[in-house]
């Protein structure tokens, strides 16, 4: 047994031929929220502080304390949650988030946020001061002022490479599936013409050395979607789920993951039919996901690392207390 740590930043229709200048920041991020993730666990940070900080941390990229790591990489805008989420046919950003701790099943989310900068840290205050789970919408911006957590105009949130984006998704008259730009025609029916951005919804799963686990998951969502869609990131055993046996965090097509109950029936697999960790994940990808739709990213209580995918490509890290770091898109 020993810590272990994976994130991710999206996975999608992930084109090999990726712009130098969209590849690198996203590998950049990966890279130091990993080690940021690894030196908080070093520190005996919980794994609930340390999801939370890799997730702000893959969205911001700068230096804070070990404490909060979803929390970064939704101040990142090369990735869909927080600054850099995508926008709905309104052109506005409805942000939403998910954590959970598996030694307790705790949980809290959060949907409809359009000024909380930092979705995930919301959601952990869902779990840690309210007797509820999920707030949206007024309900969750209302408990947010009431915190005092850190808020900014609307507009603090919307850049205009997805302001681009959504004028493209418009005009095919469709959300926007791909990881490139390239609008979708009417007529067109791809896979998953349905799904999430693939800009780069953001997520992390940790276990400390004494098999302590928490996930915790964060998204815009979808390109051109309606005026108050919710998608898999905030839902528990969709996007989002721990317990004692493991952490997972799924991303891609929102609507399919909702279908699979991805993240759950993970759990559910090593729970009652015995299997491991990477055999429950590639089952749950591989018969249950439809293909191009969904990727994932787990860690067991012992200790194992595993992040399928079965679409083009996915934006993942990973590392373990006996040396194994990983980082690929691929």
């Amino acid at each position: 047994m020993g810590w272990a740590i994976a994130l991710h930043g999206g996975a999608g229709d992930i084109p090999k031929d990726l712009p130098p200048e969209l590849r690198e920041p996203r590998e950049t991020c990966l890279r130091y929220c990993l080690q940021m993730g690894v030196d908080a666990l070093k520190a005996h940070k919980s794994p609930l502080g340390v999801v939370e900080l890799v997730g702000k941390m893959l969205l911001f990229c700068k230096c804070v304390a070990p404490e909060k790591l979803v929390r970064e990489l939704e101040n990142n805008p090369y990735f869909n949650a927080g600054k850099g989420s995508v926008l709905t046919s309104n052109g506005t950003v409805e942000m939403e988030a998910c954590i959970m701790d598996g030694n307790t099943k705790n949980c809290g989310a959060v949907s409809g946020l359009t000024t909380v900068v930092n979705a995930i840290s919301l959601a952990r205050l869902v779990m840690e001061k309210t007797p509820h789970i999920y707030l949206a919408f007024e309900g969750a911006e209302a408990f947010a002022r009431e915190q005092g957590v850190e808020t900014m105009d609307p507009s603090h949130f919307i850049t205009p490479r997805n302001i681009e984006r959504l004028k493209q998704a418009k005009e095919a008259n469709r959300v926007q599936v791909d990881y490139n730009t390239r609008p979708i025609a009417k007529d067109e029916k791809p896979p998953g013409s349905n799904g999430d951005s693939q800009l780069g919804t953001v997520g992390c799963v940790v276990v400390d050395s004494y098999g302590h686990l928490a996930a915790a998951t964060s998204t815009g969502g979808l390109v051109n979607k309606m005026v108050g869609r919710i998608g898999d990131t905030p839902i528990i055993g969709a996007g989002t789920y721990a317990n004692k046996l493991c952490a997972v965090s799924a991303t891609g097509q929102g609507d399919a993951i909702i279908r699979a109950t991805v993240a759950r029936d993970v759990a559910a697999l090593m729970e009652y039919k015995g299997l491991s960790l990477t055999e429950a994940a590639d089952y749950v990808i591989e018969e249950s996901a439809p293909k191009g739709t969904t990727g994932l990213i787990a860690v067991s209580a012992t200790g194992e690392v595993t992040m399928p995918f079965n679409t083009t490509g996915m934006f993942r890290a990973c590392a373990t207390e006996d040396g194994h770091t990983e980082l690929a898109i691929w």
